[in-house]
């Protein structure tokens, strides 16, 4: 996740005694580097997932706008990442 998608999601969590992310990430490159041996295969966006088309329109909708015209770090916010060694 994001250093925006963290902060983002802080207040709603600790509201609801839920877990809070302590870390972030916004350069996938800086994951890379923990492990010279894990190669990245890929790095798909959250929200252009096949599975993104079940969520309700209204969430689809939101987050294809936000992402596509108002909020370009939305685009950023988190990751489905797959590596091979």
């Amino acid at each position: 996740m994001s250093t925006f998608a963290v902060h983002a999601a802080r207040k709603n969590l600790k509201d609801a005694n839920l877990a809070v992310h302590k870390c972030a990430v916004d350069d996938l490159n800086e994951i890379d580097d923990l492990d010279r041996k894990l190669r990245r295969v890929t790095a798909i966006p959250l929200f252009r997932i096949k599975y993104a088309e079940q969520l309700p329109l209204g969430f689809r909708l939101f987050f294809e706008i936000a992402s596509s015209f108002y909020v370009p770090r939305f685009r950023e916010m988190m990751h489905l990442v797959r590596y091979e060694v």
